[in-house]
Parts: C-alpha cells; structure tokens; sequence
C-alpha cells in the first residue's frame, strides 16, 4: 500500500500533513466553544449580573457543531463539508495564537489539500 509521502511532492504532502493537523486542532478547539455556549445557555447569572443572551450562547453552541463537523470533513477530504470549516476558521482567527495560526494553515491550503487527497485516494485505488 502506498503512502501519501510517496504519492506527492514534498510541497504537498507539507500542505497535506499541516491540513489534517490542522482538522484536529479545529475538532479539539470547537468542542471548547460547544461547552462554553452550552455552559452560558444553562448558567443561572449571581445576583446584580446580566445574563448573557442565549441567541449569543446558541451562537457559539452552533459554531462550534459547525468547527467539529468541518473538522471532520477536513480528516475525511469531504468536499461537501468542508465549505462549513471556512466560517469556523474566521471566528478562530480571534483564538490568539493558536486559532490564529491553524486558521491562516486552513484557508490558505485547504483546496490544496482536498486536490492532494482526491490524488492520495485514486492512487490507492487503481491495482497494483
């Protein structure tokens, strides 16, 4: 069976490894903004405090489904999918550093990446 490292160049297979890190960092990071909006839409405010809207609270709950699904498809090379992962990567470009930094990864590789996996996949699947 065949290796990506063997299948692409050096520069794709870079782009290929950093985009499916990339994907579980986005996984890892959006759980935390599922269970913060979780964590705000339940939370009962102290006396003398605003709540915080639950639209707010929905907000994040729902962008971070739409990060750990878009993480998903980003380790999968779902096509479909991964339009979702351009929305996430824009609110993570306020994660400083880090979100930062697996943002800027993303949207500059990401169809990069998809093109490189679609390659990875037909190479596995022709014999021999």
């Amino acid at each position: 069976m065949t290796k990506p490292k063997e299948i692409l160049s050096p520069g794709d297979y870079s782009n290929y490894r950093n985009i499916r890190a990339a994907g579980v960092l986005f996984i890892f990071l959006s759980v935390f903004l599922v269970l913060g909006g979780l964590a705000l839409l339940f939370a009962t405010p102290e006396p003398g405090q605003k709540a915080v809207p639950p639209a707010v609270a929905m907000g994040l709950t729902v962008a971070g489904l739409a990060g750990v699904i878009g993480g998903i498809a980003i380790r999968r090379a779902n096509r479909r999918q991964t339009p979702l992962i351009y929305t996430v990567a824009v609110l993570f470009l306020l994660y400083f550093p880090i979100g930062t930094v697996v943002s800027v990864v993303v949207l500059r590789g990401l169809d990069r990446y998809l093109n490189s996996a679609a390659e990875v996949k037909s190479a596995a699947s022709q014999p021999g």
